[in-house]
């Protein structure tokens, strides 16, 4: 999440949940925690997941799903956050971090860091909060390394700082100084999105990517983070998923996702590459000029024997320098080669995905983990598995048990229930990845057609389902299995009866 996209966020985030009480916490994957804040009448879910350069925070009104057991890590965070409020909110930009003070209990404060993970802290330490100091544009422009003494001026802000023209970037410098923010945007790459912004991406480095504009930047770090992290937290891990098809869409996809961070780092090599240029300029000025010199800038030649500036080290002297810069750019070379034979073998892997002559690896089982006598297997819903023309998967229950479980084991609350109206029939739920993924029209009439065939309309030359989500889908204590009752009808649709998409869709 970039630095200013975060300080936005913070600033919408903090005092809408400030005064909630953390009701819960659960892990769901690795690196992902879900603070669950408040009750019935304000009741969200705020996650957080980590990593260097990719962390996101953001609010949901879905629990992704959990792990049977919580791990150590979340059973310590419980103890000691369970039941306390969160007080008055601070964030950082640079380092985007984001706390609340806490009422009395273990450490004073909840600390949300987007690398390290959730921290109970008694101080947070000096600077925290601070206004961050912005260097002139013509130091962000020169000094591709701005970030590591100013990291709230990040790489994507750079970038568009250099595609502008002067005065605009300018402007846009001066705005974000202000703490202006302007409309949250998130920019999708092949449907996925990528990454968000608190300005408008200039045409050269969008790449073809799609935009997306929103209203708040709760809006936007939802929609982002739902699509982004949902996926991660094993909503299909349960019963009715996790066939051979399953594994090779989601290998595929993390190949894709590897293949978009091999890019990055090919165009950062890139760069680096460059340098042997530097290297070589000095190497030719160097008769001229003071060899244990320490310079932030000194004058070179260039291929054709013209004077060209090159930016120096000035902790190392001149000689030194041009050592650094053949150093670096041998090492970029290395690792562009290795690289390229990287991304050339995951090419070839998700070429044999799609044409089905290659399959996903198998699973790597830990060694030493045992189940044990004591453990029973478990087995999920007796379902029959579809999947449509656009690739969603379809679990259609075969009895009255199996309707009745799937709606807590095989279904995500942002899932989709049908069920034919005005009498008996089975339960069918069609998966979704994340609760901002749409789903084509195509998809849910395939999917009503599938319920009203093992439904009491079997038979009729035209059927009519609803069609709801699953978490306004709720269980009838006390009344036969699969009785259940629905808070809010999404879609009432009226569909021709077709026996023969079961034999076509259906997933051995």
């Amino acid at each position: 999440m970039e630095a200013t996209f975060f300080h936005c966020l913070a600033r919408e985030l903090g005092p809408l949940v400030s005064g909630k009480r953390v009701e819960k916490i659960f892990g769901p994957a690795p690196g992902v925690f879900v603070l669950v804040l408040g009750a019935r009448a304000f009741k969200r879910h705020l996650v957080l997941a980590t990593g260097r350069g990719e962390g996101l925070l953001f609010l949901s009104d879905y629990k992704p799903a959990n792990p049977p057991e919580p791990g150590a890590t979340i059973m310590w965070l419980r103890k000691r956050l369970a039941g306390r409020r969160l007080l008055d909110p601070v964030w950082d930009r640079g380092s985007r971090r984001m706390a609340w003070s806490l009422t009395a209990g273990d450490g004073r404060f909840l600390v949300l860091d987007l690398e390290a993970g959730p921290q109970l802290v008694d101080e947070l330490g000096p600077g925290f909060g601070a206004e961050p100091v912005w260097p002139e544009l013509a130091r962000v422009l020169e000094d591709p390394e701005v970030w590591r003494a100013h990291p709230h001026v990040s790489p994507p802000l750079r970038a568009t700082l250099a595609a502008l023209d002067p005065v605009r970037a300018a402007g846009l410098l001066r705005a974000l100084e202000r703490g202006s923010c302007g409309a949250p945007r998130v920019y999708l790459r092949d449907g996925e999105p990528v990454r968000g912004l608190a300005w408008a991406l200039p045409e050269v480095l969008a790449c073809g990517e799609e935009e997306r504009v929103f209203e708040t930047f709760l809006e936007a770090a939802s929609f982002w983070g739902e699509a982004v992290v949902f996926p991660r937290t094993g909503a299909e891990r349960r019963a009715g998923s996790g066939g051979a098809e399953d594994l090779t869409r989601a290998r595929a996809k993390r190949v894709r996702r590897t293949l978009r961070k091999l890019e990055a780092e090919r165009e950062r090599l890139a760069v680096q590459a460059e340098l042997e240029g530097a290297g070589r300029a000095l190497q030719a000025a160097l008769y001229g000029l003071d060899a244990n010199a320490r310079l932030h800038r000194a004058a070179g030649l260039g291929p054709d024997g013209a004077p060209v500036a090159v930016e120096l080290d000035a902790s190392l002297t001149v000689v030194e320098n041009m050592a650094r810069f053949f150093r670096l750019a041998a090492r970029a070379r290395r690792g562009l080669a290795a690289l390229e034979a990287r991304a050339a073998g995951l090419r070839e892997e998700l070429d044999g995905l799609a044409d089905g002559t290659r399959t996903p690896p198998p699973r790597q089982e830990r060694p030493g983990r045992s189940a044990g006598p004591r453990v029973r297997a478990r087995t999920g819903p007796a379902v029959h598995r579809f999947r449509s023309d656009d690739g969603f998967l379809l679990l259609r229950g075969k009895n009255s048990a199996a309707n009745h479980r799937m709606l807590g084991e095989s279904a995500s609350p942002f899932d989709y229930w049908f069920h034919a109206e005005d009498g008996p029939g089975a339960h069918l739920i069609l998966k979704r990845d994340h609760p901002g993924q749409e789903v084509p029209r195509r998809t849910l009439e395939q999917a009503a057609v599938l319920a009203a065939l093992k439904s009491w309309q079997d038979g009729s030359a035209k059927g009519r389902v609803m069609c709801a989500l699953v978490k306004d889908v709720r269980k009838i204590k006390g009344a036969p299995q699969g009785a259940v009752h629905v808070d809010r009808v999404l879609h009432s649709l009226r569909v021709d009866m077709d026996p023969a998409l079961e034999e076509r869709l259906r997933v051995e």
